[in-house]
């Protein structure tokens, strides 16, 4: 019966597996290492490809240290550290004022006050900074590929303020 039970489960994980996002696998995997229903090696060994495309660079590298019980790890993956890393920093540097502006109390608060008045707000205080954004489109649009992308980013935008004006809590960071 046990024998039974393992090959359906694990027919279930690899069903399951193939339409799950990657970051979803992962627990999957840390199941079947609990079960030990596949070898230990097996299980490090798909992790780290597994990990291998995706930005949890770190977690892939304690992973290979386990598998091979060394603290040295391949060139390629610190080079792919170091490429995750100067990324998180670009993006960390470009969300910075809108961080700024919701960990500054006042302006939140000045937000969640009047949702009438948040859309105005909005549009008053950061229209300038729209105009200088990168992702800014004129009025004359040059190349047709560009519209949809930037109707789903204002889609998306509108979106997430509609969400944040709307809730009598807002956002809580």
């Amino acid at each position: 019966m046990a024998t039974y039970t393992t090959k359906k489960t694990r027919e279930l994980v690899a069903r399951i597996a193939q339409n799950l996002n990657r970051h979803l696998v992962l627990p999957l995997l840390e199941f079947l290492q609990e079960r030990q229903l596949y070898l230990e090696e097996q299980i490090f060994k798909s992790k780290i490809e597994l990990l291998s495309k995706t930005n949890m660079v770190d977690y892939a590298m304690d992973i290979h240290k386990s598998l091979y019980h060394t603290e040295d790890v391949p060139q390629d993956m610190i080079e792919r550290r170091a490429e995750v890393v100067a990324r998180l920093k670009a993006l960390e540097e470009g969300a910075a004022p809108l961080v700024a502006f919701l960990q500054n109390a006042n302006t939140v608060q000045e937000l969640r006050a009047d949702k009438q008045y948040c859309l105005q707000m909005l549009n008053d205080r950061f229209q300038e900074d729209l105009k200088r954004s990168p992702h800014f489109l004129p009025n004359k649009v040059s190349s047709p590929p560009l519209l949809p992308v930037t109707g789903m980013r204002v889609y998306f935008a509108h979106g997430e303020l509609s969400l944040f004006c709307t809730r009598e809590m807002g956002f809580i960071l």
